[in-house]
């Protein structure tokens, strides 16, 4: 084998390695109850071993290989505490594998998602967690949509894109459109950003609640058309485009198939883990959302990539 060869396979392995070395950290940290202790406060690891019932060496191996990965933060008095938001979260992903051979099997998701039922158990435990990684991804997008006045946010979770267009803009005001269990954790963000006064929520399902005629300059789709088929979604795009004032946009905010091997290789494991909590989504791509936005009566379909880390596209079209 030639040595570029063996280098470049050296490297797919060393970082395939410490993937499954990090996911098998995270897993084990979840099961044994310690992310939720870390979540709790700060917590020394011979006080978790006590509590969890742990072997206090292994017990301190996994508190410093999550303070390794940066999820967690280890004080100068030997104490530990969760560095994100809903560490326990991260565990149930890194936990997930059970799931995925179920959605590979059967071809059903196990999670549901992308059912009311399945969403309204789901999201109330993971939209902060999803905020937090979008975080930087929201700011990028909220830079290339510049201002808009009216907006809704459709599936709003706790509302990373439309907080951040928010933050720029006082005059900017929010419609918030989730299921009322998000809704609560909606609440929660937009108070902890200090954008009270800018937010309204409306609570229902966005293929059923009543939206009013011409009524946003700006209408935002993030991370929400990756749950559903096709059809599912020309729906979706259809019943949204009278909301739209003249003149106003729609932004889809998603993942999209990518030719740059790195940003592809997230594209790709973020698809397998989308089949635990979707039967008929996927990650569709720029030809699909271009041909949706037409038919619903969209034109000028542009398409940015406003983020590589977590791979994020924006597809905007005028009303």
């Amino acid at each position: 084998m030639p040595d570029s060869n063996l280098t470049a396979v050296t490297e797919r392995l060393g970082w395939m390695t410490d993937a499954l070395h990090a996911a098998a950290t995270v897993s084990a940290a979840h099961r044994v109850g310690l992310l939720g202790l870390l979540e709790a406060g700060p917590v020394r690891a011979e006080d978790v071993a006590r509590d969890c019932n742990l072997d206090v060496h292994g017990t301190t191996v996994l508190l410093r290989s999550l303070a390794a990965m940066g999820l967690v933060d280890r004080s100068t008095d030997g104490r530990f505490e969760s560095a994100v938001q809903k560490l326990s979260v991260l565990g149930a992903i890194g936990a997930s594998a059970d799931l995925l051979v179920e959605a590979v099997r059967t071809g059903r998701a196990p999670l549901k998602c992308d059912i009311p039922a399945g969403a309204t158990r789901f999201y109330p435990d993971t939209v902060s967690y999803l905020a937090t990684l979008m975080s930087s991804a929201a700011e990028a997008v909220a830079e290339y949509l510049s201002a808009a006045d009216q907006v809704l946010d459709v599936g709003t979770g706790a509302a990373p894109w439309s907080l951040a267009l928010a933050r720029r803009d006082p005059r900017c005001r929010v419609t918030a459109l989730d299921f009322a269990s998000v809704l609560a954790l909606t609440r929660r963000a937009v108070a902890e950003a200090g954008c009270t006064d800018q937010f309204e929520y409306l609570a229902g399902d966005a293929f059923e609640v009543s939206l009013p005629p011409a009524t946003y300059d700006l209408v935002l789709l993030g991370n929400l058309c990756h749950l559903f088929d096709p059809q599912a979604n020309r729906r979706l795009l259809h019943r949204l485009r009278p909301a739209i004032q003249p003149g106003g946009r729609i932004a889809v905010i998603d993942v999209l198939p990518s030719q740059d091997p790195a940003v592809n290789r997230s594209v790709q494991l973020y698809a397998a883990g989308l089949m635990t909590r979707t039967s008929s989504g996927r990650v569709h791509d720029e030809r699909s959302y271009r041909a949706w936005l037409e038919e619903a009566g969209f034109y000028e379909i542009r398409v940015h990539e406003a983020s590589k880390t977590p791979p994020t596209s924006v597809v905007t079209g005028w009303a």
